[in-house]
């Protein structure tokens, strides 16, 4: 089918799969209000998550998320699928008659965000100059990466995911930002390199577009802007500028994370919706997302790889990345990202080149 006809089709059946959430009054106790001086128990005005609506269950096992891939010429729908039992079901069937067929449906095993890491990282030690994929993260989380250097009007920062700076939304502005991060021996003061600037607060009630944060670099840290090490020559060696996905079929992307170092994937769906990712309080949903499948010997991205850029063969940064799965779609598992530019207007950034 044509790209429009494929958008149109997966806006009509996100409208059907997607669930209300409803807003209610509850009272508990906030250990992030002490930090703002407020009462340890205060009545907030909050709103259920995901994983806390009444039959959340049912919900985890019903919830499809729906991108678009490109087949030659041809765009098909593609659907990830977490519970082999949708397979089986009235609902995968009636996907399938609504595209004609015109569908790529993988099995995905829990997507989760990627600040932790259980494996040898390649880029845990203290860098200086800090350079793209270096260990970072804020003084309360374990570890992220280094995505790139970018400048809110004078201001220049370090560029990273929300759940790796600001911690899930319970970091303040002003904040430590170390490198490396705490899991690989980081320590505030001696390590710091910034504070918290600025960040996207992630909902648990609302889809969610991308997990980006800020770091305001210190003035007396030494930074290399576009040093990608390991990245293959085709890509440059290093950061060339943003670009957009050509969405070909199997476009090429490489990333330098904290955790696994250089890797090469390719591109198996872009504009992704309904795509539920487990954090530490709790699912969130996330829209227009892209997802890279390795092509290279491992994963393209693990525990502490979060916050890396993926870029192109240019050595144009495309996406940010902040969650992955460990199994499901194969040996290697499969890796997603938010659309640099979409990252930088909501953070209101440009890229350092």
């Amino acid at each position: 089918m044509q790209l429009c006809s494929a958008r149109d089709l997966k806006a009509e059946l996100i409208a059907e799969l997607r669930p209300p959430v409803t807003s209610v009054i509850t009272e508990r106790t906030d250990l992030h209000l002490d930090r703002c001086n407020a009462p340890r128990t205060a009545p907030l005005t909050t709103a259920k998550t995901w994983s806390e609506l009444p039959g959340a269950p049912a919900l985890r096992r019903v919830t499809v998320a729906i991108g678009i891939c490109r087949r030659g010429n041809e765009f098909n729908l593609a659907l990830r699928v977490a519970d082999p039992a949708i397979f089986r079901s009235a609902l995968l069937e009636r996907i399938v008659r609504r595209t004609v067929g015109e569908v790529e449906i993988r099995p995905v095993g829990r997507i989760r965000s990627l600040a932790h890491s259980t494996h040898p990282p390649s880029n845990r030690t203290r860098l200086r100059p800090l350079v793209i994929g270096a260990s970072t993260g804020h003084v309360d989380v374990p570890v992220g990466s280094i995505g790139a250097f970018a400048r809110d009007g004078n201001t220049l920062c370090l560029l990273s995911n929300s759940h790796v700076l600001a911690n899930e939304n319970r970091g303040q502005i002003g904040d430590s930002v170390i490198q490396p991060g705490l899991s690989d021996g980081g320590r505030d003061p001696q390590d710091r390199v910034g504070t918290l600037h600025r960040f996207v607060p992630l909902s648990w009630t609302e889809p969610n577009y991308v997990d980006a944060a800020l770091a305001e670099l210190s003035r007396d840290v030494e930074y290399d802007p576009v040093k990608l090490r390991g990245i293959p020559d085709q890509a440059e060696g290093r950061l060339t500028g943003t670009g957009a996905l050509r969405r070909q079929d199997g476009e090429k992307l490489y990333k330098v994370g904290r955790s696994t170092g250089a890797t090469s994937g390719r591109v198996t769906a872009f504009e992704l919706s309904n795509l539920v990712v487990g954090y530490e309080q709790g699912d969130a949903i996330f829209d227009e997302q892209i997802e890279i499948e390795s092509i290279g010997g491992g994963a393209f991205a693990e525990g502490g790889d979060s916050g890396a850029t993926a870029v192109n063969a240019a050595g144009e940064a495309v996406a940010l990345i902040f969650a992955g799965e460990a199994a499901g779609s194969g040996v290697f598992g499969l890796t997603y990202a938010s659309p640099i530019h979409r990252v930088l207007s909501e953070l209101d950034a440009s890229l350092v080149t």
